[in-house]
């Protein structure tokens, strides 16, 4: 007996869902003067973080921040500053970020 070719029927292509963009990761909550530092012009945690790391942060005055960077790596260093700094003074900054990076990089 020949084998015969089936005739599938014809399928409609599917529609796909939306992509929807990661939620940044949501850092613990932080004491109340530490958003306030954050939000000010002259922060020198994230401008020193600025310097050397392309991220996001948005900061509510709930005490929580979202961070997001380009790389996972990134991410924990700037949580890593953004957590330090909270006990450092603001001329120290910028040598912590420095050591986080060289660290991370390595």
């Amino acid at each position: 007996m020949p084998l015969r070719a089936a005739r599938l029927p014809a399928s409609r292509p599917r529609a796909l869902p939306p992509l929807t963009p990661q939620p940044a990761p949501r850092l613990p909550r932080f004491p109340p003067r530490t958003p306030r530092s954050l939000l000010a012009a002259d922060s020198a945690v994230l401008a020193a973080l600025a310097a050397s790391v392309a991220f996001e942060v948005a900061v509510g005055s709930n005490g929580r921040v979202w961070l997001q960077a380009g790389t996972t790596a990134d991410t924990i260093v700037c949580a890593n500053a953004l957590r330090n700094a909270e006990r450092m003074a603001p001329d120290e900054h910028a040598p912590m970020v420095r050591q986080l990076l060289r660290i991370a990089r390595r």
